[in-house]
């Protein structure tokens, strides 16, 4: 038995899924209707996820919505998001580098002017020549995150390091670390859209690479440059 269709908004954008049986509750296919986020409140489907029942269907609509998206300027980037004073900030690196830790840091030091936008995995979004960020149901396994959008002021790619050091990469560097982190699309034409909306992100957001101890003294040689750099 098929339950009613379930809504998702990843930005602007609505995401009506619909084909959900109990039991397994198997996903079966999805649109995006930009024209309804005028419609009734939209149930929050993040209520809907249980790891013990839902995983894998739960991690299939994620890699079909990825995809999808793309053709909508929106592209699933792995990283910790947060928003400071409304203006986000991105912090990536691969799996067990220590980008939440990093951006657990920068909440205990800014208190309730921080917002985890996604914790892991929250999408870039490209409108009107500008670049945000936007929260996901797929927040990692702190479950950190809200459904908000905000303007990406900087982008940090993190190593492990003894001291702290924030240095500027160039548009090229920021790129090409980019895709390592960045949904790829198994087709031709979505990799040529990628291509294209990274050079966007580069173009518009400036890239640091970041070398950082796991202490608040990361965020105190961090914060006060990713804050001036990106405005």
């Amino acid at each position: 038995m098929n339950e009613a269709p379930l809504y998702l908004r990843i930005a602007d954008l609505l995401v009506e899924i619909d084909g959900w049986d109990d039991g397994l509750r198997a996903f079966r296919k999805f649109s995006v209707d930009p024209s309804a986020l005028d419609a009734e409140p939209v149930p929050d489907l993040r209520v809907k996820y249980v790891p013990s029942v839902t995983e894998e269907p739960w991690l299939r609509l994620h890699r079909l919505l990825s995809e999808a998206l793309i053709e909508k300027d929106v592209l699933l980037f792995h990283a910790s998001a947060v928003a400071l004073d409304g203006e986000g900030y991105a912090f990536t690196a691969p799996s067990g580098t220590g980008k939440s830790t990093h951006a657990a840091l920068w909440k205990l030091y800014y208190g309730e002017r921080l917002v985890f936008v996604n914790d892991d995995k929250p999408f870039l979004v490209f409108r009107d020549e500008e670049v945000f960020i936007a929260g996901s149901p797929w927040m990692g396994k702190h479950r950190r995150g809200e459904n908000v959008t905000v303007p990406l002021r900087g982008i940090a790619f993190l190593n492990r390091d003894k001291e702290n050091r924030l240095t500027g990469l160039s548009p090229v560097d920021g790129y090409m670390e980019l895709m390592k982190q960045v949904f790829l699309p198994p087709t031709k034409e979505g990799m040529e859209k990628v291509l294209a909306l990274l050079e966007r992100v580069v173009t518009k957001v400036p890239c640091y690479r970041l070398a950082c101890t796991p202490d608040q003294a990361a965020v105190e040689a961090a914060s006060e440059m990713l804050r001036r750099e990106g405005q």
